[in-house]
């Protein structure tokens, strides 16, 4: 079997009420196979990105294992000195992950 294109799996997300992201839910691609689910912050998410992790959003497919529908590609946009987390093509004003689930 291939090996996934991706290291992180996002299925959902908390923002402060700010619009900024506080913590997301997902997986990490270990191997072979991939994590149960994991929570990561802000800035452990951050570190991933800068690491060169490729981390998509989606979700795993129901009684498939470590099959996923995925959806949009995770950037960081570093803007005024800080980062934006974002799936937009666009420039948001802050944090914004498409189509996914906020807790």
């Amino acid at each position: 079997m291939a090996r996934p294109n991706y290291d992180i799996v996002i299925e959902a997300a908390h923002y402060a009420p700010d619009g900024s992201l506080v913590w997301v839910r997902g997986y990490e691609r270990r191997g072979a196979a991939f994590s149960d689910s994991t929570i990561w912050t802000r800035e452990n998410l951050i570190q991933a990105l800068r690491d060169g992790k490729r981390v998509v959003t989606g979700q795993r497919k129901p009684f498939w294992g470590h099959s996923f529908e995925t959806g949009h590609i995770v950037r960081l946009l570093n803007q005024n000195g800080g980062g934006i987390i974002t799936t937009r093509q666009d420039t948001p004003a802050h944090d914004d992950l498409e189509n996914l689930p906020r807790l």
